[in-house]
């Protein structure tokens, strides 16, 4: 129950006896509200729910079939990495090797 203030009765039995008419008067408002909408509208927006309804559990279907590889973008990520750093240490062995052919010419060179 919500504290209301009591300042204003008599007795608690007036507060009640105010209380138990405003809620009559809301739920007799309530009651001629639903009354004044109409039928057809509230039939076209059941109509609408029950379709997003059907939507959105063809949708779920969908996606319980659907592999579950919730890693995949930080998979990919991983895989651009590994890609560059590959191809970093590729370029640092050839570049070692090609060092190592040319010192190895220089030498024979002087040699003769």
């Amino acid at each position: 129950m919500t504290r209301t203030k009591t300042k204003g009765f008599a007795s608690p039995a007036q507060l009640r006896e105010y209380l138990a008419d405003i809620e009559i008067e809301t739920a007799e408002k309530a009651i001629t509200e639903a009354a004044d909408h109409d039928p057809e509208a509230n039939a076209k927006e059941l109509a609408w729910l029950r379709k997003e309804v059907a939507d959105l559990r063809e949708r779920l279907a969908n996606v319980g079939e659907q592999p579950r590889d919730i890693d995949a973008p930080a998979k990919f990520e991983i895989h651009n990495w590994l890609q560059i750093a590959v191809a970093g240490a590729a370029v640092f062995i050839l570049g070692s090797l090609t060092q190592q052919i040319r010192t190895a010419a220089s030498l024979k060179r002087r040699a003769f």
